[in-house]
């Protein structure tokens, strides 16, 4: 099952979340998530005019960076500085970017649901490759049959691997 950004479309595999929202590109990668929230936020509370979400954002953002510039040294602050200029700095990408909030609000909740669901087992899998496979997947492909030889050394592949042999309903030894 692929993910789907808010608007339904599906996104290029192997992607970040700049991609398909060009806002994101000039927002430090950890700050992409809490500004997502900052543009969802007035929506959660009904209001469903782009501009007027994206005015609520910058209000919202200005009052967040004073008063974390209280007590944040300009180091700490440094990314969340960045990326208020970037809402401030690219208006189209920033009403674009609270359209998709709107939209996305407006899915039945079992949608929001489920993709949130899929973009977590998107994240969880992108955290595995590359990493060696567990004693545990090892373990689970040889209650499977599968050879020493021909077990996955990457965590990811046995998880694919796991996940095919149980669809295909063989049943582990």
């Amino acid at each position: 099952m692929l993910h789907m950004n808010m608007l339904g479309q599906a996104p290029p595999v192997n992607r970040d979340s700049s991609q398909d929202r060009p806002l994101l590109r000039h927002v430090p990668p950890l700050q992409r998530g809490p500004l997502m929230n900052y543009f969802l936020g007035p929506v959660r509370h009904g209001v469903t005019d782009p501009a007027h979400v994206v005015r609520e954002v910058v209000m919202r953002l200005k009052a967040d960076l004073a008063r974390r510039s209280q007590w944040r040294t300009a180091e700490a602050l440094e990314p969340f500085r960045r990326t208020v200029l970037a809402v401030l700095s690219y208006p189209e990408e920033a009403l674009a970017l609270a359209a998709e909030a709107v939209v996305y609000h407006q899915l039945p909740r079992e949608e929001i649901r489920r993709r949130k669901e899929e973009r977590g087992r998107q994240f969880a899998r992108a955290s595995m490759r590359g990493k060696p496979a567990t004693d545990r997947q090892r373990w689970k492909l040889r209650q499977f049959g599968v050879a020493d030889a021909e077990i996955p050394g990457d965590r990811l592949a046995a998880s694919v691997l796991i996940d095919c042999l149980s669809t295909e309903g063989r049943h582990a030894s």
